[in-house]
């Protein structure tokens, strides 16, 4: 995940990015972030003695949907920038695979219950049923790499961020599941609530960008 998010930030640094390059990172990621998470429930799921039609519902509909994001990613890409945002159009893939694999990992925790493990492990199928749907939705998500990269942290975000890091460094387990799922909660969260405020008219929205994503 931390080489994905600075393979394009290199490529373009280094003067080396191409449009091959750009359709061979998606493939390595449909690979990553699409196939090996899914391989990896199946796995463990069938491991805890979980249905396994429901596994493999689960696997395709998410491996499926991790291909349907990494393509419509690629295809906002070719956009003119005027009309394309910064931050992400649906869950971002490294995201959803690590939503799947934190909950992999803190169920092979010892230090916890042995009954929060199970459940946590029964709840597999449809967290990579959730996060599959959550990559092909439209939900706003932030592009957090691209946002810290232009911007100077200051002495409380670093404070925070030596403090996460500590976290991690402590309770590996425990900080990457919760990290990820708070990630893809915020954006829900973030998304739920401007449903319910007033939003702009659509005199305000430009056309161009209300043709490519219209309401």
């Amino acid at each position: 995940m931390v080489l994905d998010a600075l393979d394009g930030r290199v490529a373009r640094m280094t003067r080396a990015d191409t449009a091959f390059g750009a359709q061979l990172d998606s493939l390595a990621d449909m690979v990553t972030f699409g196939l090996a998470p899914a391989v990896l429930a199946w796995v463990a799921g069938v491991r805890a003695g979980l249905d396994q039609n429901l596994l493999w519902a689960a696997g395709a509909v998410y491996a499926a949907c991790a291909a349907i994001r990494l393509a419509r990613y690629n295809v906002k890409q070719a956009l003119p920038r005027r009309v394309k945002s910064s931050d992400f159009e649906g869950l971002p893939s490294p995201a959803a695979a690590g939503l799947v694999a934190g909950l992999l990992v803190l169920g092979g925790v010892n230090d916890l219950d042995l009954q929060i493990r199970e459940r946590g492990l029964s709840l597999l199928p449809f967290v990579a049923l959730g996060a599959g749907l959550l990559m092909t939705s439209s939900i706003p998500y932030l592009h957090l790499a691209d946002r810290l990269g232009r911007r100077r942290l200051g002495p409380l975000m670093g404070l925070m961020a030596l403090l996460l890091m500590g976290i991690l460094a402590l309770y590996p387990a425990m900080a990457l599941a919760v990290a990820f799922l708070g990630y893809a909660m915020a954006g829900l969260g973030w998304w739920a609530l401007g449903r319910i405020l007033p939003r702009e008219t659509d005199a305000d929205q430009d056309p161009v960008e209300e043709r490519l994503f219209p309401r």
